[in-house]
């Protein structure tokens, strides 16, 4: 808004220079109208840079966050997803697995402390349920993974376990993605 306003202020000035220049063809009028004419240029071609968010480090990579691990993917499926009994593709959390193996490093730490903790509290959810998918899930005929059906019948004590922590997990993991989330928001003015 402040960007605006300098350049119709500027615009304005610049009319009465010119208008002071053609009344008065001396070096005053001459030396203010070309100064003017340049701010006027400048304001006008440059790119903006009155948002101070296009150069925040931590506001660029909670974008890269937000292409890396969507609400919609991989974090709404582990939210919606039933374990009990029914079979997934592997390639429905493969943003889990690109978040987890993928920041955990200096480039992808926030400068933010409230943001950066959030982050490490998602990636220990994440790698959790991962761990968990590893141990409780097995691929299917169809290359799907599933609980195995058979425990239900066979041993309904480990399957009730294995459904019960991956609902458990996911339900962390879909908080923790939502937390960090509110707290950008909120830290980042988004």
């Amino acid at each position: 808004m402040l960007i605006i306003i300098l350049k119709i202020l500027n615009l304005l000035t610049l009319m009465g220079a010119v208008a002071w220049l053609a009344t008065d063809p001396t070096w005053g009028p001459a030396i203010l109208t070309g100064t003017l004419f340049i701010t006027f240029i400048t304001l006008e071609f440059k790119p903006s840079t009155n948002n101070r968010d296009t150069h925040n480090p931590d506001k660029q990579l909670f974008e890269k966050f937000l292409l890396c691990m969507p609400s919609k993917g991989s974090i709404e499926f582990v939210n919606t997803q039933n374990m009990a009994g029914f079979s997934f593709h592997i390639k429905e959390i493969d943003d889990l697995y690109k978040f987890y193996y993928e920041w955990d490093d200096a480039e992808h730490e926030f400068n933010n402390k409230k943001l950066e903790k959030k982050r490490n509290i998602l990636r220990k959810a994440v790698g959790q349920y991962l761990e968990s998918i590893t141990s409780n899930t097995f691929s299917t005929e169809d290359g799907r993974r599933s609980v195995p059906a058979d425990w239900e019948d066979e041993q309904p004590e480990r399957f009730s376990k294995a459904v019960a922590e991956l609902h458990s997990l996911a339900q962390e993991v879909v908080d923790a993605h939502k937390e960090l989330i509110r707290i950008a928001k909120r830290q980042l003015n988004t």
